[in-house]
């Protein structure tokens, strides 16, 4: 019913309760009604009153509710308007999650390709070391077992000999007797020789854990027995820079110590292209690139400014120096012997100066004449160096005096 109805009813109900209540009194003075009826008229002007004063109270209620729906109509508008901004921003936010996750889901695919292509790479490459490393390990004991059984012969045949000759005079007993027994030391030294090697191969399995096998020492590689002494070394002195002259299995011992002991790196110097992209593809296989470094360093003449007779040398090109300084353990095993005469004396002038003063130094094949002689002169060119021999005499070992380090 429209407000303005209302009041009017309200209004005409009121005027109808008053008329009724003003006749009863006028009927009561007249006596033309009577009490009874005059009862029933004034209860019949009190309901039409009470009426029309509920139908003015409808109407203050009306308007409150009218009041309060614009309030709340007012309020859900806000309401829808801040839902609606929170959706939006929603989508867009989910726009943006969708997008990432795709990029993620595209790198992960790029990821999970290219380790699946190391994977195999890897595989190819310890199916190839696994040919022979057993084999090869095979050979090595039945070859130590062959040289202590020929050991234990040389010893029956010296015993022998020497019985037999115990009837000659003196002056043939005597060189030949001094002669047995230089042969039975050499064959005692090659004996300790070979066990030495083969004990220091299992040390080195206990210092580190290649992830795959590592190619086998000896022969153009360093012995077991050096490569385990230079890699105490590190263990002990701990140089956060080794620089080796050349490149090849120790390359990949010393990668995997510097990993473990969570300090250093490995720069290898190599000339040969063959032996570089070899060493390159080691170290990559064994995942050894944030570690080791194999430069590329071309043989070419040098002459060392502080020789008088103007001798020119074949050694690793310039460049390979570059930022090598604060050496911790110098390793010379290169260049090979077949570069020239006393190849590797230019590591002593070119690299000792680049070294810390409490570094170790090592040159490896040292039991041969030339590099006896490249070690005499580096001694001589360096004074505050103190020289010891390794075990055989296969290495010698270069460190700066403790008054010279002070």
């Amino acid at each position: 019913m429209p407000r303005a109805t209302m009041r009017r009813l309200a209004l005409l109900l009121s005027g109808i309760g008053l008329a009724g209540a003003a006749a009863v009194g006028v009927g009561l003075a007249t006596d033309v009604l009577t009490p009874q009826t005059a009862a029933i008229v004034v209860a019949e002007a009190v309901i039409i009153t009470g009426v029309a004063v509920g139908l003015f109270g409808i109407k203050r209620v009306d308007r409150r509710v009218r009041e309060e729906l614009s309030q709340t109509r007012t309020e859900l508008a806000a309401q829808h308007k801040r839902l609606k901004a929170q959706l939006d921003q929603l989508g867009s936010t989910l726009t943006l999650g969708l997008a990432a996750a795709d990029g993620v889901r595209a790198a992960v695919a790029e990821d999970r390709v290219e380790m699946l292509s190391r994977l195999a790479h890897t595989s190819e490459v310890l199916a190839r070391f696994d040919e022979g490393f057993s084999a090869r390990v095979a050979r090595q004991a039945d070859a130590l077992e062959l040289a202590r059984q020929e050991l234990q012969r040389i010893g029956s045949r010296v015993e022998n000999v020497a019985a037999d000759l115990t009837d000659l005079p003196a002056q043939i007993m005597v060189p030949v007797d001094e002669a047995l027994k230089a042969a039975s030391a050499r064959q005692t030294r090659l004996g300790n020789r070979l066990y030495a090697k083969l004990e220091a191969r299992a040390e080195l399995a206990s210092l580190v854990r290649p992830r795959v096998p590592i190619p086998p020492l000896g022969g153009w590689a360093l012995d077991a027995d050096v490569m385990y002494f230079i890699m105490r070394a590190v263990w002990d002195r701990r140089p956060e820079l080794i620089v080796e002259c050349g490149s090849g299995t120790s390359t990949l011992w010393l990668g995997y110590l510097a990993e473990r002991l969570g300090v250093g790196s490995v720069v290898a110097l190599e000339h040969d292209d063959r032996y570089l992209d070899t060493s390159r593809e080691l170290v990559r296989s064994h995942g050894l690139e944030k570690i080791v470094e194999v430069r590329h360093g071309p043989l070419q003449p040098w002459t060392d400014p502080a020789d008088d007779d103007g001798h020119t040398y074949r050694w690793y090109s310039a460049d390979v120096l570059e930022g090598l300084t604060g050496i911790g353990l110098l390793l010379v095993d290169g260049p090979p012997a077949a570069a020239g005469p006393q190849a590797r004396y230019p590591a002593g002038p070119l690299l000792i100066p680049r070294c810390r003063d409490d570094a170790l130094i090592i040159l490896d094949d040292a039991d041969r004449t030339e590099e006896k002689t490249l070690s005499d002169r580096w001694m001589a060119a360096f004074p505050e160096l103190e020289r010891t021999l390794f075990a055989h005499g296969s290495a010698h070992i270069f460190q700066r005096s403790v008054d010279q380090r002070m």
